[in-house]
């Protein structure tokens, strides 16, 4: 049997998901369809900029909902290259995220395009107080 992986393309989900096809060698074995099912949709979180439920994702952990963005250019860096040959401004970012089996939601700090890491409402609010006072302690 001969048989050639191909992208279905009849759903639409972003992502190509995998199926056996019978190979254009001619023949009339087809191998069987592998269809990878999506989980359940979820719940969107009221500030959740998607708010569809996340139902074409692959995977429970991919369904996430993410809130507005929130960058704080840094001034005092200089400009960034980035890939199309155009420069920005570096920036501070962090913006609200939930997974589908989280209880709690979490605040995302980033810096650039580079990977970030996310707290808890409670360690967000912990480092918002230190910077505050940092800054309140230098304008006495």
């Amino acid at each position: 049997m001969s048989a050639s992986m191909q992208a279905d393309t009849s759903t639409s989900s972003p992502v190509p998901v995998p199926v056996w096809a019978a190979s254009s060698e001619g023949g009339s074995d087809v191998g069987p369809i592998r269809v990878l099912p999506s989980p359940a949709a979820i719940t969107c979180q009221p500030w959740c900029q998607t708010n569809d439920g996340h139902p074409n994702q692959r995977s429970r952990e991919d369904q996430c909902c993410y809130g507005l963005e929130h960058r704080v250019p840094l001034l005092k860096e200089p400009m960034e290259l980035i890939g199309n040959g155009s420069t920005q401004q570096q920036y501070l970012s962090t913006y609200l995220m939930r997974t589908a089996d989280d209880t709690q939601s979490q605040v995302f700090i980033g810096y650039n395009e580079a990977p970030g890491r996310s707290a808890t409402l409670d360690e967000a609010r912990a480092f918002a107080l230190e910077i505050l006072a940092l800054v309140n302690g230098l304008q006495l």
